[in-house]
């Protein structure tokens, strides 16, 4: 009698287990590709691709000139200087750094600028010497226009107005230049043209 149940439990645990293996198989298929997934979503996430490609068309060193205007019906101001722009994180990210004058007044800024693969958008950081703040932009690559376009935000100390809106036009005209064109809204909230500036590869 207690050989018999002795045997009835040992086939118990027995089939237990052969209907087991089979499903813990499966979930262990169903985990390794679920991780297999999830690494190739972030190799995709991490992988430079075209945009990144045409971030590292700027790198190199240049000569600027800038044109600006405070309001829409001033004459311009005019300053010149370099940049030297390279790719960083293994061509990820382009960082310029600016070097002249401004209002008669030595200027330095940077930027940095990215292709965020997830989002599907250009992304870029400014900071200068002229102030405190930092201007963060979003933007694509208009083919129309053949143009990346973006959309920054910044505090115009002058006015106390926050949040306000620039839009940026930077055109690769060819390997050696490169032009960019800054709008803000005027007094009355139409947009004019408040920057633009002109640079030349160095040779």
């Amino acid at each position: 009698m207690i050989r018999e149940k002795w045997l009835h439990a040992v086939l118990g645990v027995a089939v237990a287990l052969f209907v087991a293996a089979p499903a813990a198989a499966q979930e262990a298929e169903a985990a390794a590709g679920h991780d297999e997934e999830m690494m190739q979503k972030w190799a995709e996430y991490a992988t430079p691709g075209e945009a990144h490609q045409r971030l590292a068309k700027l790198a190199g060193d240049w000569d600027y000139t800038m044109k600006w205007w405070m309001s829409p019906d001033a004459q311009p101001e005019e300053s010149s200087g370099t940049m030297s722009a390279s790719m960083t994180m293994d061509g990820r990210y382009l960082i310029e750094n600016w070097d002249g004058t401004a209002m008669g007044q030595p200027f330095k800024g940077q930027g940095i600028t990215g292709y965020d693969n997830f989002n599907q958008e250009y992304v870029s950081t400014w900071i200068d010497n002229m102030g405190t703040g930092m201007m963060t932009s979003t933007g694509q690559y208009d083919a129309a226009q053949d143009a990346l376009v973006t959309i920054g935000t910044f505090d115009d100390v002058m006015t106390g107005e926050k949040d306000k809106t620039m839009r940026g036009v930077q055109k690769i005209l060819d390997d050696n230049t490169v032009h960019f064109e800054a709008y803000v809204p005027g007094p009355d909230g139409q947009e004019f043209k408040t920057m633009e500036i002109h640079a030349t590869r160095k040779q």
